[in-house]
């Protein structure tokens, strides 16, 4: 329906009224002819009428035979705007330059989106394309997505993988992350189930294999767990390859250093906007240079604009610039030991992550400016790993 109203637009649409006791014939006549018509309304004296502006010319020699009036009532549509604006050439100019604007943006790079990270940033990805070649407005046409991959690959170890592709103007970069995986032995070979760490046996899952533990047992790192190695009822060595998941209860120490002078930045003053307009990766600063003077706490602040749900190419940056005084203070055993909480908190969070892990602090002690914590994470997990078996 869009596509109609918008083809009868560039094509001119005329309203216009139909009157004479031949109406009727005018109208079977228009259809025979193959000219357009529609909306046709009956009123008192005749009908309301629409066909586009090259039929109606046409309709005159039509309204003759059959003796009928047709009068315009409204005219629309680009013929009749484009002649009302004839004589200025300025906007005709415009027009067809913003057209080949419009032709231009579109074989741009507007937004770049990353999909599927976790630990490496989306800045870090992002980043990278762009020096493999792909950012805010770069020819898309003109980029080898190939080379961009693996030279991205070359600059982010820690991907596993990377598939970029361009969805019109805006380029997508999707991602795997390498994932930290135990030793693994060919599916067809034997092994053994080893000890990864040190800990007590709480559950053992031999799926093949003997177990060569009990729940309960202390097994250090490197030890037999589950033996794929075995004698039948004459004596012979039989080979598997061991499958199964042995659960341990292990435990590691950390020990967190805080110091107990702290520095503090105490705001003084009224905070400075400076922003900064980026269109396609040129920033245009919108403030006037000038060297800050004294210690200053500065935020910027990032909104991508849009219109209508889609995203332009065009960022606002707000740097936000406060005065502050630097100072320091003291830490008490107490603060400190809560820093040292948290640091242990987080660091349980990040290696142990989707494991309830139980924090227990073993230690601490003041001396030489700083507060030292040590604790015990505890934690249940697997701790099998596979082991070749030679034969």
């Amino acid at each position: 329906m869009y596509l109609v109203r918008f083809i009868r637009w560039l094509l001119g649409t005329v309203r216009f009224t139909l009157r004479g006791i031949f109406s009727e014939r005018f109208i079977n006549l228009v259809y025979k002819n193959g000219l357009r018509l529609w909306g046709t309304q009956k009123r008192e004296d005749g009908f309301d009428c629409y066909t586009v502006a090259g039929d109606y010319k046409r309709m005159h020699r039509l309204a003759r035979a059959t003796g009928v009036r047709i009068r315009v009532q409204e005219k629309r549509g680009a013929p009749f705007w484009l002649h009302r604006y004839r004589k200025r050439v300025g906007v005709a100019l415009g027009i067809l330059l913003f057209c080949l604007f419009l032709g231009w943006m579109s074989r741009l790079c507007w937004t770049i989106e990353v999909v599927g990270n976790e630990a490496v940033s989306s800045e870090q990805i992002v980043q990278a394309v762009a020096e493999s070649g792909i950012k805010r407005g770069a020819n898309i046409k003109k980029i080898d997505l190939k080379s961009a991959e693996e030279r991205t690959m070359v600059l982010l170890p820690g991907l596993s993988s990377i598939s970029i592709s361009n969805m019109g103007t805006t380029v997508v970069v999707e991602v795997k992350e390498v994932r930290e995986k135990l030793p693994v032995v060919d599916p067809s070979q034997p092994c053994n189930l080893v000890a990864a760490k040190k800990g007590r046996i709480t559950r053992v899952l031999a799926l093949e294999g003997n177990a060569a533990v009990k729940v309960g047992e202390y097994v250090t790192e490197g030890q037999l767990l589950v033996t794929g190695v075995y004698e039948d009822r004459w004596g012979k060595a039989l080979f598997k390859h061991s499958q199964g998941q042995v659960f341990a209860e292990t435990e590691e120490e950390v020990t967190f250093e805080i110091p107990l002078t702290e520095l503090v930045k105490t705001p003084v003053g009224k905070v400075k906007n400076r922003h900064v307009l980026e269109i396609l990766g040129f920033k245009v600063p919108l403030f006037f240079p000038g060297k800050l003077e004294g210690d200053y706490l500065s935020e910027v602040e990032r909104q991508e604009l849009s219109l209508f749900g889609l995203t332009l190419p065009i960022t606002w940056h707000t740097q936000h610039i406060t005065p502050v005084e630097v100072g320091s203070r003291e830490l008490g055993e107490e603060e400190a030991l809560g820093q040292a909480q948290a640091r242990a908190q987080e660091y349980a969070d990040s290696h142990y992550q989707g494991k309830e892990v139980q924090i227990r602090q073993t230690g601490g002690e003041m001396g030489d400016g700083a507060f030292r914590a040590t604790f015990t994470l505890t934690c249940e997990q697997d701790i099998a790993q596979e082991q070749a078996v030679q034969r």
